[in-house]
């Protein structure tokens, strides 16, 4: 009974570490995607801020993370990121994935 018992609290705490995997990496992305579109910002200013963010993760929320910031021709930023969650159950692998796309935000005089 107890190794039953032991089971079903490693999955659920495995259940939960990937729900707050999943909402880390969503909003990283969903915040460097904002970044990117900003017309402030860039892309270079959301490389910049993923990069700094997602190694702070790295220190055990997350696992192998994979992050690409790209623009389109026609000003379409694109943030996309997937992560490893650690395993507390052998082998159970779980990944995360996240994207945040929208147009470049940009100045336009008189419009």
């Amino acid at each position: 009974m107890l190794p039953a018992m032991l089971l079903l609290v490693a999955a659920g705490m495995q259940f939960a570490l990937y729900g707050l995997a999943a909402h880390a990496v969503d909003e990283l992305v969903a915040e460097g995607g904002a970044t990117g579109r900003s017309a402030l910002g860039g892309i270079d200013d959301a490389r910049a801020i993923l990069r700094a963010e997602t190694r702070q993760l790295s220190q055990g929320l997350i696992q192998s993370p994979h992050v690409t910031v790209t623009e389109s021709a026609g000003d379409e930023v694109l943030v996309t990121m997937s992560a490893s969650v650690p395993s507390l159950l052998p082998g159970v692998h779980l990944t995360v994935r996240a994207s945040s796309g929208g147009p470049a935000q940009e100045f336009r005089p008189g419009a």
